[in-house]
């Protein structure tokens, strides 16, 4: 989705950074055979967003950023690792503080409040005092991860520009938002300006077209109904991940365009270009209404 500053697409691999080709570039690092763009991973990044992505954004760059200084040290770890253990209590495992690092760590930007993010669904029909509990949790939910991850979080900014230096973005100047009645926000005459090394815009994605013939696949995923984590299915993402009946939803690392079937079946409906691009896995093809698996 496009971030909401006029002008921004000009600034797009110049300082600026949509989170899909980012995670994309990340999750082929190793990949020999990738030839897209290529991001590196910064501290001190300005991360857009408020949603499910965009926490695991600022989580990567926090993670990555760590394992490299880690490694300098001379502490050889994975990503998985330190997003099991968090980042304090694994340096605290190697005789460090994460503060020895000399990392900036990196900051989410959202509009709105932590008890408004969409980390725990409202259930249907809830009542008021249900609804709070929902809210509350959000923001406890958000207050371990940011102590796990170290990163910061700044509420009620909405970005208003782009700050260019030498051809090229090195921040944003942000509007503070404020509670209007109920829950409608409305803007304030307060700005600021942040400065950092990559400014990562993850507001949500628009399904793009796939190049291929139209054809559609479908894939079988046996454990996604089993409380067991994806680092025992043998086509995991990279992100580890607990689901648990009735959550089906698609695997983190899947693009938005993905869509889940009907809750009697375990798949994935994909382009052909996708597979292609991304997997190269024999699938199964359905044809109409005489599909056959």
């Amino acid at each position: 989705r496009p971030l909401s500053i006029e002008g921004a697409e000009r600034w797009v691999d110049k300082g600026l950074v949509y989170q899909n080709p980012f995670i994309v570039a990340f999750n082929h690092a190793e990949d020999p055979n990738y030839s897209g763009p290529t991001y590196p991973v910064q501290d001190d990044c300005l991360v857009i967003g408020g949603g499910l992505a965009s926490i695991d954004v600022a989580k990567l760059l926090m993670l990555e950023t760590t394992r490299v200084k880690l490694a300098e040290r001379g502490h050889e770890v994975d990503v998985e690792t330190l997003e099991k253990a968090g980042l304090d209590k694994y340096c605290e495992s190697v005789g460090l503080k994460w503060e020895d690092l000399g990392l900036k760590g990196s900051t989410l930007f959202y509009r709105r409040q932590p008890e408004d993010m969409p980390l725990q669904a409202v259930p249907d029909g809830a009542d008021e005092a249900r609804v709070e509990k929902v809210r509350a949790n959000r923001k406890k939910m958000l207050d371990r991860t940011l102590a796990k991850y170290k990163f910061t979080f700044e509420e009620l900014s909405t970005p208003e520009s782009l700050v260019i230096e030498d051809d090229r973005v090195v921040g944003v100047t942000f509007r503070r938002l404020a509670k209007g009645e109920g829950r409608k926000l409305v803007s304030t005459d307060e700005t600021y300006e942040r400065r950092g090394n990559m400014v990562l815009s993850s507001i949500g994605s628009i399904p793009s077209p796939i190049e291929g013939e139209g054809l559609t696949f479908f894939f079988l995923l046996p454990s996604l109904r089993s409380t067991r984590t994806y680092k025992e299915n043998p086509w995991k993402p990279r992100k580890t991940t607990r689901l648990s009946p009735p959550s089906l939803r698609p695997l983190p690392s899947f693009p938005p365009r993905c869509k889940l079937l009907h809750a009697g079946w375990e798949g994935f409906l994909l382009p052909e270009g996708f597979i292609n691009q991304r997997w190269g896995l024999l699938p199964f093809m359905l044809d109409g209404a005489d599909a056959s698996l």
